[in-house]
């Protein structure tokens, strides 16, 4: 069972819409555990309850989507339900140990000239 202290972590991060270290440090975790949150986050302790907060994402992600696809929204609404429902799926991801962003990476200006005569 998940100590009082992590569950109010992980309410914090709910919260806080994803920041581990101010949830931990504002649930009165020492600076050893803020550095590895893995500690807390990930402990199988806690695992039933970020499962939990996990599930209650989702019906909240699917009722957003709902929302998005009434036809007489207005576009501020619908860009308030969006921004949510994004900041929400970014928590979901972020709890459920998936990646949070996509990244990628390009190198420009390296040039490469290999000779079928170079020794190794």
């Amino acid at each position: 069972m998940a100590s009082i202290r992590a569950k109010k972590a992980l309410t914090n991060l709910v919260v806080n819409g994803g920041n581990k270290a101010k949830a931990l440090r504002d649930a009165g975790y020492s600076e050893a555990v803020v550095n590895t949150p893995s500690k807390v986050f990930d402990s199988v302790e806690l695992k039933p309850e970020v499962d939990r907060s996990l599930s209650k994402i989702d019906r909240e992600c699917e009722r957003l989507i709902d929302s998005a696809m009434q036809k007489d929204l207005e576009p501020e609404k619908y860009s308030d339900v969006v921004t949510a429902y994004e900041k929400l799926k970014k928590l979901s991801q972020l709890l459920g140990g998936k990646a949070t962003e996509n990244v990628a990476m390009s190198v420009t200006g390296f040039n490469l000239n290999i000779r079928t005569d170079d020794r190794i």
